[in-house]
């Protein structure tokens, strides 16, 4: 357990390194940074399977990213002599908020029927035959679902190891990430009284996310997230045509691959 906590850790701070790419040579909002590369992975990783290099993609993303991450933490220490600028209020909400339930969900087991019947099924199926289930593979009951999460579950157990917890722990962190994204929208990120107002729909969110919630793998909740994620970079990127169609885009296109009603959302 102790070497996937620390497997998981390095993921972490490669997602970083893909961050810290979106943000200093795309120009990236860095609210929207976490989701854009988490959907461009996914993105990244479906198209590999398309293409019978699943396996390789699986293998070379993290470890992309790894460097990246280190190049631009060296980046930043010789610039600004320091790594991690002050948190913001919102950045600081957010790191007390998934600390507070990650180490619950790390730990937490798969409940939930469909998680056995095909969310967590799908996922253990991508790792141990590094490919996309066939009309061949029978043990796989619901092929008119695409793989959309599945693969992101799929990018996390490759590099850490198969764990229920760990897949957990990947759904939790698209989820956050579209989270984040919604606070794009907002203009004074100082203004105490609209980042509570902010938080306070996400409270709500949770608190009617009754039938769902965040201790399985289906993805109804993440629907709706992906969604309003993709909504806030409409609305920040509304004086940037180019930037505002390449991120709809990206996470449309994702909308669509988690599942077959996504498009509808």
């Amino acid at each position: 357990m102790a070497i996937m906590s620390i497997k998981l850790m390095l993921l972490f701070f490669s997602n970083y390194g893909y961050v810290c790419l979106l943000r200093n040579k795309l120009k990236c909002h860095r609210y929207l940074a976490w989701v854009l590369e988490a959907a461009a992975i996914i993105l990244l990783l479906y198209i590999a399977s398309l293409l019978h290099a699943l396996s390789f993609f699986g293998l070379i993303l993290p470890r992309i990213g790894l460097v990246l991450g280190i190049y631009f933490t060296i980046d930043n220490w010789r610039k600004k002599r320091f790594v991690f600028k002050k948190l913001s209020l919102v950045a600081s909400s957010f790191i007390g908020y998934f600390i507070l339930l990650a180490g619950t969900l790390y730990h937490s087991r798969l409940l939930h029927y469909d998680n056995f019947s095909h969310w967590a099924l799908i996922v253990k199926y991508l790792l141990t035959q590094q490919a996309l289930p066939d009309v061949h593979s029978h043990i796989i009951g619901f092929s008119s679902y695409p793989i959309g999460t599945s693969l992101w579950c799929y990018y996390f157990v490759n590099f850490i190891g198969f764990n229920e917890g760990v897949m957990l722990m990947a759904q939790f962190c698209l989820i956050m990430s579209c989270l984040y994204a919604m606070f794009a929208v907002i203009k004074d990120k100082s203004n105490l009284l609209t980042v509570s107002v902010m938080f306070l729909v996400i409270v709500i969110f949770n608190y009617f996310n009754i039938a769902i919630r965040m201790n399985n793998l289906l993805v109804d909740f993440v629907l709706p997230l992906l969604a309003l994620a993709a909504l806030a970079s409409i609305a920040n990127y509304r004086n940037n045509v180019n930037m505002m169609s390449v991120t709809t885009i990206i996470l449309t296109s994702v909308l669509g691959i988690v599942k077959n009603n996504g498009t509808f959302s």
